[in-house]
């Protein structure tokens, strides 16, 4: 066992405990390095002052190396660590990789990696977060630990979930779940719930319902049975929010208020935000754009303190710009706009860092539009804005100079989808020879064109060998006929008929669009809502939720 085993076990007791609000106390005296490890770890954990703690454990590091002790030497970088959560905790860390990188061990360098990744996450420096999770969980499986290896892959999940990568995320928390839940104990416990939150939370997200229930559930009976309270309150929040998606707005905000009290106790800002988000949101529905006004307010408030960014705080920023429009409150509607536009910045740059996010959710030009309406109504009423105007016209102009392109490529696409749905073209038919007789091929297009309009696609059964047997042919035949005349293979040609059936459905049914994901899906032909929302995504470029959400939007307006 190693030297340092106290100080892995203290380092996780000052992760729960360490307090901001302890009274300072004087810096002790180098006296106490005579100490033994035993009696300065005691200081160090007893103490309720952070700065205390901190000048012990630079005297545990002191000891340390005037003793030549290594391990003891890493035990104290690694409470240092520990104790700050900003960038010098980034360079102990540091210290830790630089002494451990060349006889790596089953726990470091991949805890120092993992400190240095939790530390960049809570910066809001993504890319680097990003690259130290994967760095973390490399060295956690080449020389093994399997507590590092989750928690990596567990932070790498919560990132994606950050970012708008949703399905990737899924995929992550799934395997996370996996990895537990053959092997649940108090000890284990709390790494599944986490698991089963995120889960839940990037279901929410891409709004299927049916299955953050089944998630939720689980994580609530888990909550209870070991009696995990504040895990417990979490799964309450997102049934809260869950209700809201469903409309059932009065038992979303009785749920949500419920759970309120404990997540600030906790200090748990990011949900606080969210709760703050839909209890709001709950407000608007039931007409109460007053209260709804002093919730998004609150969501101002704290990502004031935090500067934490998710699309919940972007959602809040455009309702208050609305609400406060209701008002004819131009300059508070500017101010907010302002905001929104900053945040639309910064999700656009962790976008362009990373790779991936969908840059559709956050149209600027739409709202440079909206700016400059707003901009002309405050010229002809206040004068003396000018020069502030002036100014944030310019910087509106330099982000609309560099997101313009990429922002209108979506919104087309989108205008071009909606007119491919308006003509039935999203079909790539081509026309080839084929080593088949006319009749024959005939029959078959003759039979594919009554499928087609009976919309037995639908089926969720079907195959191809099932179909070729309704058409009294082979597979063959009906496999090559599909192939040449439509340019696509037997799945390809039924998933994106149902595709092409849905996006129908959803731009002329309004009630249709107030269904589950999951009731969409299997009402078009899926088996599973997942397995819906991919081929949506990959062959219109949009999720299904998005997608509702601009033709409501778009219903609205010609309304």
């Amino acid at each position: 066992m190693h030297k340092y085993y106290k100080v892995i076990i203290i380092v996780k007791i000052l992760l729960f405990n360490i307090s901001f609000y302890g009274q300072i106390s004087e810096i002790p005296s180098d006296s106490v390095i005579n100490e033994s490890y035993d009696e300065l770890f005691e200081l160090i954990n007893s103490n309720t002052s952070k700065d205390q703690r901190i000048n012990y454990a630079f005297l545990f590091l002191k000891k340390a190396k005037k003793n030549y002790d290594l391990e003891y030497v890493i035990g104290g970088y690694e409470i240092l660590t520990a104790l700050n959560d900003d960038s010098i905790g980034i360079k102990y860390a540091d210290s830790i990789i630089d002494i451990t990188i060349k006889r790596p061990d089953n726990f470091n360098p991949a805890s120092a990696y993992l400190s240095k990744a939790k530390i960049y996450f809570k910066k809001l420096n993504y890319k680097q977060a990003l690259h130290n999770y994967l760095k973390a969980q490399e060295y956690s499986i080449e020389f093994p630990n399997t507590k590092i290896e989750y928690n990596a892959r567990h932070g790498i999940g919560n990132l994606k979930n950050t970012i708008g990568e949703y399905e990737s995320a899924l995929k992550v928390n799934k395997l996370n779940i996996d990895f537990f839940k053959n092997d649940i104990n108090d000890l284990k416990v709390d790494d599944y719930i986490n698991s089963l939150f995120s889960t839940s939370i990037s279901y929410l997200r891409l709004h299927v319902l049916d299955s953050v229930e089944y998630y939720n559930k689980i994580g609530t009976t888990y909550s209870k049975k070991y009696n995990r309270t504040n895990k417990l309150n979490l799964f309450k929040l997102s049934n809260g929010v869950l209700y809201s998606e469903k409309g059932d707005f009065k038992k979303s905000s009785d749920t949500i208020e419920s759970s309120v009290a404990l997540l600030r106790s906790n200090g748990d800002r990011a949900n606080l935000s969210i709760a703050y988000n839909y209890l709001a949101i709950n407000q608007i529905k039931l007409n109460n754009d007053e209260l709804a006004l002093l919730f998004f307010k609150k969501v101002d408030s704290l990502y004031d303190l935090t500067k934490i960014i998710n699309l919940e705080t972007r959602d809040s920023y455009y309702s208050l710009y609305e609400i406060l429009g209701k008002k004819k409150d131009l300059e508070g509607q500017l101010y907010y706009l302002k905001k929104i536009i900053k945040i639309d910045s910064t999700l656009n740059t962790q976008q362009r860092d990373l790779g991936s996010y969908i840059t559709q959710n956050f149209d600027i030009p739409n709202l440079i539009s909206k700016k400059e309406d707003l901009i002309a109504q405050l010229k002809n009423e206040k004068s003396n804005l000018l020069f502030y105007i002036v100014s944030l016209a310019i910087i509106l102009f330099v982000i609309s100079f560099i997101y313009y392109f990429k922002n209108q490529k979506s919104r087309k696409k989108f205008e071009k989808l909606l007119s491919l749905v308006d003509s039935k073209s999203l079909e790539n038919s081509t026309h080839k020879t084929i080593d088949i007789s006319k009749e024959i091929i005939a029959e078959i297009l003759k039979n594919l064109e009554i499928f087609e309009n009976d919309k037995d696609f639908t089926n969720t059964k079907i195959t191809l060998s099932s179909l070729s047997k309704k058409f009294s042919t082979n597979s063959t035949y009906l496999s090559k006929v599909i192939n040449i005349s439509k340019g696509k293979n037997f799945s390809r040609y039924l998933n994106e008929l149902r595709i092409d059936y849905a996006l129908e459905r959803l731009r002329n049914d309004a009630s249709f669009r107030k269904y589950t994901i999951q009731a969409i899906a299997e009402d078009v032909g899926f088996k599973s809502s997942e397995t819906f929302s991919k081929l949506f995504k990959e062959i219109t470029s949009f999720y299904p939720s998005f997608y509702i959400k601009e033709i409501d939007k778009k219903m609205k307006g010609a309304k």
